[in-house]
């Protein structure tokens, strides 16, 4: 039974409850990670992981500006009982199962790892994250989106690795 088929207001109000818990600790996980990789980058004084620390920082950056306007709004959502339109939580789960994707993208095109190597980096990790964090949506639906969208996106960054770097 997916959550959109349950029309009882308690329930939808819980949803609504359990995404802003959701949302705070993926800020909350996305901000410790970032300080932890400026850190490493800074100790290790990698040339080229301090060269693409501003680029990974903006697209972390946008995301992280991203889930604060999710937050304020389902905030406001929950104080005027309100539902939100099921399109936004689809929308929601493509942007933000992009995020290791373009992560890995930038690492696999700069000449911080080899190619292969960004493949298994810690940014992969982050896919399992979001897809934990499905959990709180109350949805299966998105929950088994989450899941294959990661996989849909990993696989395209190994089919387009394998084809740049033979």
């Amino acid at each position: 039974m997916d959550s959109s088929s349950i029309t009882s207001p308690a329930f939808q109000h819980a949803s609504l409850r359990s995404e802003r818990l959701r949302i705070v600790s993926l800020i909350i996980a996305i901000t410790v990670m970032t300080v932890f990789s400026i850190v490493r980058n800074l100790l290790q004084q990698n040339e080229e992981g301090l060269r693409i620390l501003p680029l990974a920082l903006s697209v972390v950056g946008v995301l992280l500006i991203y889930e604060l306007v999710m937050l304020l709004v389902v905030t406001k959502k929950i104080r005027t009982d309100r539902e939100m339109p099921p399109w936004v939580w689809f929308a929601n789960v493509v942007l933000e199962i992009s995020l290791p994707t373009v992560l890995i993208l930038i690492v696999t095109n700069s000449q911080m790892f080899r190619p292969y190597r960004a493949l298994v980096a810690p940014s992969l990790l982050a896919y399992f994250f979001f897809i934990i964090l499905a959990t709180l949506r109350l949805s299966p639906a998105l929950c088994i989106l989450t899941g294959l969208l990661s996989a849909i996106e990993y696989m395209a960054v190994v089919v387009y690795t394998f084809s740049r770097w033979p």
